[in-house]
């Protein structure tokens, strides 16, 4: 759903040639850069060098934005005073686009919030797979994985159709239930390998029994050839990390390490390679991934000793917290099934001693009993705040400027929405500038109903899309 729709009655001028230019990725060549203005008192921080995408004008000036990470404000506002080299006699005249990487500097408790993978953005897509699997016996499953062969991949009802399929066969104890997973595994990392499902724990597979390597090697192979056209895709380097890091770790490492420098999520990726491994975790849950199988001791393989070693020397706080987000969590959860390997709690308390030398303030925790209820977490939603659940809604004024320039579009924000159904936090993940600052104006003042995990409040992370259109009378 999108949150806002704008519209004013104006004749409107294209800027889809501007917009189009989006996939030539040019050398920056720059008059003028600007870097963000910070706080003399902020002082403790760790840098994203973030990977930003500026749409150009003919005469340099920035037109609009995209950002994987969210940009704050003061980093909106020193992109936005950059300049390149004019480029009005040239054949892309409509604009064109620059690949530049900007720092950002972030509070340590802001860069460690949620870095764990256990709060994917898909968790609420996964709940839903498994409320719609309900319908199903085996019967009717077969019946559906057939007809689904003839529905086009980009069908919504084949991803749809697929998840059901999947929560179905990872719950079911029928004869066929791993391999139908198995296939719908497959026919994801062909068909969708960025949807955002196949990042979740949904998508983790058990190690195969002889009768399903077969098919599990045709997904590895399909995930290795994946990483291989697109080594730094961050949504890429995801989900074949988490498929690939109890079969190929060494390969997931790799691929993790690759993508440091294009997303910072590449870190958690890695942080999560090396608890497993250090811990000798085998099996993740399917709806929390929480560890639910390990082996009696901590392993004394060559990469498991690698990875303890990594993290014990470690500068990189959310590579560190990420594996602490892991192995915290391991105690309790390997408890209720009887594996919790020997050497557990000195090694979890060793990480969270180096962890609370970068940030005292953690409530992480070691242990094999489950730790004293919290607040709860922070809630990621794989896409906008449902419409309903907005209690005041002012909508943005369209900038004289923009409008008279005919300039429309969409401003996407990353929002942190607070217990209280309060906007905390706001960045910007893409749009064009001159109607960032109408944009953010107005949703700051926006408010919702608190949102519920677990019957209490939560924080919730999420998007927010303003759009400006500009119709014909």
């Amino acid at each position: 759903m999108r949150v806002s729709f704008l519209t004013c009655c104006l004749v409107a001028l294209s800027f889809s040639g501007v917009l189009g230019a989006q996939e030539r990725v040019e050398a920056p060549l720059v008059d003028k850069q600007v870097l963000p203005e910070y706080p003399a008192d902020f002082k403790s921080f760790v840098v994203d060098n973030a990977r930003v995408q500026l749409i150009v004008d003919p005469q340099g000036v920035p037109f609009s934005v995209i950002s994987a990470p969210g940009l704050p404000d003061n980093v909106v506002q020193a992109l936005s005073k950059w300049r390149f080299h004019s480029d009005r006699g040239s054949a892309a005249a409509a604009g064109r686009s620059v690949t530049i990487r900007i720092p950002i500097r972030r509070t340590i408790g802001e860069a460690i919030e949620g870095v764990g993978r256990f709060w994917h953005p898909s968790r609420r897509a996964v709940d839903g797979a498994f409320a719609s699997a309900k319908d199903l016996d085996d019967a009717r499953a077969a019946t559906l994985e057939q007809d689904l062969a003839s529905v086009p991949a980009a069908a919504p009802e084949a991803l749809n159709g697929r998840l059901s399929l999947l929560a179905y066969a990872t719950s079911s104890a029928a004869p066929d239930s791993v391999q139908m997973r198995l296939r719908q595994l497959l026919w994801l990392a062909k068909n969708m390998p960025t949807a955002q499902i196949l990042g979740a724990p949904l998508c983790v597979p058990h190690p195969p029994a002889p009768a399903e390597t077969s098919l599990f090697e045709e997904i590895r192979q399909a995930w290795l050839a994946q990483l291989a056209a697109s080594p730094k895709d961050p949504p890429i380097v995801d989900h074949a990390t988490n498929f690939l890091r109890f079969s190929d770790p060494e390969v997931a490492e790799k691929a993790a390490q690759l993508a440091l420098e294009e997303t910072d999520r590449a870190a958690v990726f890695l942080g999560d390679l090396y608890a497993i491994a250090a811990l000798g975790v085998t099996a993740v849950d399917p709806r929390t991934g929480y560890p639910s199988a390990a082996g009696e001791q901590l392993p004394a393989t060559p990469f498991a000793q690698k990875a303890r070693t990594a993290l014990a020397k470690t500068e990189d706080v959310r590579l560190l917290f990420a594996a602490l987000s892991v192995v915290s969590e391991a105690g309790p959860a390997l408890a209720k099934t009887g594996h919790v390997p020997a050497g557990y709690l000195e090694f979890c308390q060793d990480l969270l001693a180096r962890a609370t030398t970068f940030y005292p303030e953690t409530r992480l925790q070691c242990g094999t009993s489950p730790a004293p209820s919290a607040a709860p977490q922070r809630l990621s939603v794989g896409g906008n705040v449902e419409q309903a659940l907005q209690v005041k809604h002012a909508p943005p004024s369209y900038p004289p400027e923009a409008r008279s320039r005919g300039i429309t579009g969409t401003v996407t924000f990353r929002a942190v929405i607070g217990k209280d159904g309060v906007i905390q936090d706001l960045e910007l993940l893409r749009g064009p500038f001159a109607l960032y600052k109408s944009a953010r104006d107005a949703v700051s003042h926006w408010t919702y109903k608190p949102t519920l995990l677990e019957g209490n409040p939560a924080e919730v992370l999420t998007h927010i899309d303003v759009k400006y259109t500009l119709n014909a009378r």
